[in-house]
Protein backbone atom coordinates (compact mmCIF):
# COMPACT_ATOMS: atom_id res chain seq x y z
CA UNK A 1 0.00 0.00 0.00
CA UNK A 2 1.23 3.45 -0.79
CA UNK A 3 1.50 6.09 1.89
CA UNK A 4 -1.23 8.16 0.18
CA UNK A 5 -3.69 5.24 0.29
CA UNK A 6 -2.86 4.59 3.93
CA UNK A 7 -3.51 8.22 4.79
CA UNK A 8 -6.79 8.19 2.83
CA UNK A 9 -7.87 5.03 4.64
CA UNK A 10 -6.95 6.54 7.99
CA UNK A 11 -8.85 9.74 7.19
CA UNK A 12 -11.92 7.77 6.09
CA UNK A 13 -11.82 5.60 9.19
CA UNK A 14 -11.46 8.71 11.33
CA UNK A 15 -14.44 10.35 9.65
CA UNK A 16 -16.61 7.27 10.13
CA UNK A 17 -15.50 6.91 13.75
CA UNK A 18 -16.07 10.56 14.53
CA UNK A 19 -19.52 11.02 12.96
CA UNK A 20 -20.87 7.53 12.75
CA UNK A 21 -21.39 7.99 9.00
CA UNK A 22 -19.47 9.30 6.05
CA UNK A 23 -20.43 12.88 5.46
CA UNK A 24 -20.45 13.60 1.75
CA UNK A 25 -22.12 17.00 1.47
CA UNK A 26 -23.08 19.69 3.92
CA UNK A 27 -25.84 22.14 3.06
CA UNK A 28 -26.38 25.40 4.89
CA UNK A 29 -30.13 25.38 4.33
CA UNK A 30 -30.72 21.99 5.95
CA UNK A 31 -30.58 21.29 9.62
CA UNK A 32 -30.06 17.89 11.04
CA UNK A 33 -33.05 16.31 12.74
CA UNK A 34 -31.10 15.67 15.88
CA UNK A 35 -28.96 18.76 15.85
CA UNK A 36 -28.85 19.07 19.63
CA UNK A 37 -27.99 15.43 20.08
CA UNK A 38 -25.43 15.51 17.29
CA UNK A 39 -23.75 18.58 18.70
CA UNK A 40 -23.51 17.06 22.10
CA UNK A 41 -22.11 13.77 20.68
CA UNK A 42 -19.64 15.35 18.31
CA UNK A 43 -16.20 14.40 19.48
CA UNK A 44 -13.66 17.04 20.21
CA UNK A 45 -10.65 17.69 17.99
CA UNK A 46 -8.42 15.88 20.49
CA UNK A 47 -10.68 12.85 20.38
CA UNK A 48 -10.68 12.90 16.58
CA UNK A 49 -6.88 13.24 16.55
CA UNK A 50 -6.53 10.38 19.01
CA UNK A 51 -8.87 8.26 16.89
CA UNK A 52 -6.91 9.07 13.73
CA UNK A 53 -3.62 8.33 15.46
CA UNK A 54 -4.96 4.99 16.73
CA UNK A 55 -6.19 4.11 13.25
CA UNK A 56 -2.87 5.11 11.73
CA UNK A 57 -1.01 3.05 14.34
CA UNK A 58 -3.18 0.03 13.47
CA UNK A 59 -2.54 0.53 9.75
CA UNK A 60 1.20 0.93 10.36
CA UNK A 61 1.24 -2.18 12.53
CA UNK A 62 -0.57 -4.08 9.79
CA UNK A 63 2.01 -2.92 7.25
CA UNK A 64 4.79 -3.79 9.67
CA UNK A 65 3.34 -7.29 10.09
CA UNK A 66 3.04 -7.70 6.32
CA UNK A 67 6.58 -6.46 5.78
CA UNK A 68 7.89 -8.76 8.52
CA UNK A 69 6.12 -11.74 6.96
CA UNK A 70 7.54 -10.86 3.52
CA UNK A 71 11.00 -10.36 5.03
CA UNK A 72 10.80 -13.70 6.83
CA UNK A 73 9.75 -15.41 3.60
CA UNK A 74 12.56 -13.79 1.63
CA UNK A 75 15.06 -14.61 4.37
CA UNK A 76 13.97 -18.25 4.36
CA UNK A 77 14.32 -18.38 0.57
CA UNK A 78 17.78 -16.82 0.69
CA UNK A 79 18.86 -19.15 3.48
CA UNK A 80 17.59 -22.16 1.53
CA UNK A 81 19.44 -21.04 -1.61
CA UNK A 82 22.61 -20.42 0.40
CA UNK A 83 22.30 -23.84 2.02
CA UNK A 84 21.83 -25.51 -1.36
CA UNK A 85 24.83 -23.65 -2.78
CA UNK A 86 26.95 -24.62 0.25
CA UNK A 87 25.86 -28.24 -0.09
CA UNK A 88 26.81 -28.25 -3.78
CA UNK A 89 30.17 -26.69 -3.00
CA UNK A 90 30.80 -29.15 -0.18
CA UNK A 91 29.88 -32.08 -2.44
CA UNK A 92 32.21 -30.82 -5.16
CA UNK A 93 34.99 -30.34 -2.61
CA UNK A 94 34.44 -33.80 -1.13
CA UNK A 95 34.51 -35.30 -4.60
CA UNK A 96 37.74 -33.49 -5.43
CA UNK A 97 39.31 -34.61 -2.15
CA UNK A 98 38.27 -38.22 -2.78
CA UNK A 99 39.63 -38.07 -6.32
CA UNK A 100 42.91 -36.57 -5.15
CA UNK A 101 43.19 -39.13 -2.35
CA UNK A 102 42.70 -41.97 -4.83
CA UNK A 103 45.35 -40.48 -7.13
CA UNK A 104 47.72 -40.08 -4.17
CA UNK A 105 47.21 -43.69 -3.12
CA UNK A 106 47.89 -44.87 -6.67
CA UNK A 107 51.09 -42.83 -6.85
CA UNK A 108 52.23 -44.06 -3.44
CA UNK A 109 51.66 -47.67 -4.50
CA UNK A 110 53.63 -47.03 -7.70
CA UNK A 111 56.45 -45.33 -5.78
CA UNK A 112 56.54 -48.16 -3.23
CA UNK A 113 57.37 -50.59 -6.04
CA UNK A 114 60.51 -48.58 -6.83
CA UNK A 115 61.63 -47.77 -3.31
CA UNK A 116 64.30 -50.05 -1.85
CA UNK A 117 64.76 -49.99 1.89
CA UNK A 118 68.20 -50.69 3.40
CA UNK A 119 66.99 -54.14 4.48
CA UNK A 120 65.71 -54.87 0.97
CA UNK A 121 69.00 -53.62 -0.51
CA UNK A 122 71.01 -55.86 1.82
CA UNK A 123 68.81 -58.80 0.88
CA UNK A 124 69.21 -58.04 -2.83
CA UNK A 125 73.01 -57.73 -2.43
CA UNK A 126 73.14 -60.97 -0.47
CA UNK A 127 71.08 -62.75 -3.12
CA UNK A 128 73.29 -61.32 -5.88
CA UNK A 129 76.48 -62.36 -4.00
CA UNK A 130 75.08 -65.85 -3.47
CA UNK A 131 74.20 -66.12 -7.15
CA UNK A 132 77.68 -64.85 -8.09
CA UNK A 133 79.40 -67.25 -5.70
CA UNK A 134 77.36 -70.19 -7.03
CA UNK A 135 78.01 -69.19 -10.62
CA UNK A 136 81.75 -68.80 -9.88
CA UNK A 137 81.85 -72.15 -8.13
CA UNK A 138 80.07 -73.79 -11.08
CA UNK A 139 82.49 -72.17 -13.55
CA UNK A 140 85.48 -73.14 -11.37
CA UNK A 141 84.21 -76.72 -11.27
CA UNK A 142 83.68 -76.77 -15.05
CA UNK A 143 87.15 -75.26 -15.58
CA UNK A 144 88.75 -77.70 -13.22
CA UNK A 145 86.96 -80.63 -14.86
CA UNK A 146 87.95 -79.40 -18.30
CA UNK A 147 91.56 -78.86 -17.16
CA UNK A 148 91.62 -82.33 -15.64
CA UNK A 149 90.18 -83.79 -18.85
CA UNK A 150 92.80 -81.97 -20.95
CA UNK A 151 95.57 -83.16 -18.58
CA UNK A 152 94.25 -86.68 -18.69
CA UNK A 153 94.04 -86.59 -22.52
CA UNK A 154 97.53 -85.03 -22.70
CA UNK A 155 98.99 -87.62 -20.34
CA UNK A 156 97.35 -90.37 -22.35
CA UNK A 157 98.67 -88.92 -25.61
CA UNK A 158 102.21 -88.58 -24.14
CA UNK A 159 102.11 -92.17 -22.85
CA UNK A 160 100.93 -93.46 -26.18
CA UNK A 161 103.62 -91.50 -27.98
CA UNK A 162 106.24 -92.68 -25.50
CA UNK A 163 105.08 -96.23 -25.87
CA UNK A 164 105.22 -95.99 -29.65
CA UNK A 165 108.68 -94.47 -29.53
CA UNK A 166 109.83 -97.26 -27.23
CA UNK A 167 108.30 -99.87 -29.42
CA UNK A 168 110.13 -98.67 -32.47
Amino acid sequence: MSKKKVLQAVATIGAVTATGAIATTAHADTTPATSNAAVSQTPSADQQLSSLQASQAKAEQSLTDQNQAALNSQTATIEQQASEAANKENAAYSSAVASQSAANQKELANAAQHIVTPAQKAQQESAAKSAYDKSKADLDAQHSAKSNQIKTDYDAAVKKTTDEVKAN
